[in-house]
């Protein structure tokens, strides 16, 4: 992420931006992530397994079952969905 801050771009790919993160580093992570956002006005595209950090990060959601568009749309709506519990915790 540093190195993009200095080379520009206006599309960033972040995959599992949480894998064996402690929670102390995440909330610095996820305050990188929105100051990379806003300060350069870039598309950040996440690809994460921690929904949880995830939610309180994004705008938008896009959840992929098989490599196909299975849900879309704001965090709020997304977390409600029975669907999500179905396909992620199996419920």
């Amino acid at each position: 992420m540093a190195r993009l801050n200095v080379t520009g771009g206006s599309l960033l790919l972040i995959d599992e931006l949480t894998a064996g993160v402690s929670p102390s580093m995440k909330k610095i992570l996820a305050k990188t992530k929105k100051a990379l956002a806003l300060d350069k006005e870039r598309s950040i595209l996440i690809i994460e397994h921690d929904l949880k950090f995830l939610f309180e990060i994004v705008d938008y959601v896009v959840v992929l079952v098989e490599g196909k568009v299975f849900m879309q749309g704001k965090p709020e709506e997304i977390v409600q969905d029975k669907r999500l519990q179905e396909i992620y915790f199996g419920a």
